[in-house]
């Protein structure tokens, strides 16, 4: 049995790692499967149980990429082991994920209300001094939106 995953839409760099160091990880960690990486395309090759945990592990760590925009080997090894504390939770006020996985959120309780009004409208006006985070709120919305797709 074998199952292909495309991955265009990602950084492959970023999720492949250096070197595919990251990839080599994913391949030592299933040594049951043949695992080819073409251009953007992942197929995995082997026993239908272990493709089913395959398919199953490969979609966690593309939707941990996708949230942290980043992984690395131990993370890897965390998520195929099934240890959940290497997954950071996310916050509830944290707006967008930045190069390298760095937390972006609201800082200040009015940068947490401005956040909330831009979402639950289409236009929203914010006026205040200088250095009060209204467009670092409004820059990292947008970049979640262009991430989002919306």
């Amino acid at each position: 049995m074998q199952i292909s995953f495309n991955i265009d839409n990602i950084d492959q760099v970023g999720f492949l790692g250096v070197n595919n160091i990251n990839f080599n990880t994913i391949v030592r960690l299933f040594p049951k499967l043949k695992l080819i990486h073409r251009g953007s395309k992942i197929t995995a090759i082997g026993d239908e149980a272990t493709i089913v945990l395959f398919e199953d592990i490969f979609e966690r760590l593309l939707n941990y990429f996708d949230m942290f925009q980043k992984i690395d080997p131990l993370i890897i090894e965390g998520i195929v082991a099934g240890e959940t504390d290497k997954i950071q939770p996310r916050s509830k006020d944290v707006i967008v994920f930045g190069n390298k996985g760095k937390i972006i959120q609201a800082k200040t309780g009015n940068q947490v209300k401005l956040a909330n009004a831009i979402e639950k409208n289409d236009l929203v006006f914010a006026i205040g001094p200088a250095g009060t985070g209204k467009t670092y709120v409004a820059i990292a919305l947008a970049v979640r939106a262009l991430k989002t797709g919306k």
